[in-house]
């Protein structure tokens, strides 16, 4: 899947790919992903932290965010948390929503769902 995204010729292969390496990553649902807000994200000495929304109560009925963290991979470039969301911000930034989101709600979940549903084999457009 990580060389379908990153060989993706269409608009989307860049919103493809950061999706895919951050709900990876966080080992997290697609609709954890899609609620990501820009300013979530936070440097801590060596790594990149974001708060996930919250989607499970605990047993006392409070809603708690732990902050995921991403490292860089400098031995694998192409699966990089760190380098996947540069790619992306860097080329989508002036299409980025004013809400705070870090994924257009032009490009949900489901753009996602549906390229990787594609059939690795076939030719990309």
């Amino acid at each position: 899947m990580l060389s379908m995204a990153t060989g993706e010729r269409r608009q989307h292969k860049y919103f493809c790919h950061c999706f895919m390496i951050l709900t990876w990553d966080f080992m997290c649902r697609a609709n954890n992903t899609v609620t990501i807000l820009i300013d979530q994200m936070q440097w801590h000495g060596d790594h990149l932290e974001i708060e996930l929304s919250p989607q499970k109560d605990t047993k006392k009925g409070e809603k708690k965010r732990l902050p995921r963290r991403l490292h860089a991979n400098p031995q694998q470039p192409g699966a990089c948390p760190i380098v996947a969301l540069a790619l992306y911000l860097g080329l989508m930034a002036g299409r980025l929503e004013m809400n705070g989101l870090l994924f257009s709600r032009e490009l949900p979940a489901q753009t996602f769902h549906g390229w990787a549903k594609q059939d690795p084999q076939r030719p990309r457009e």
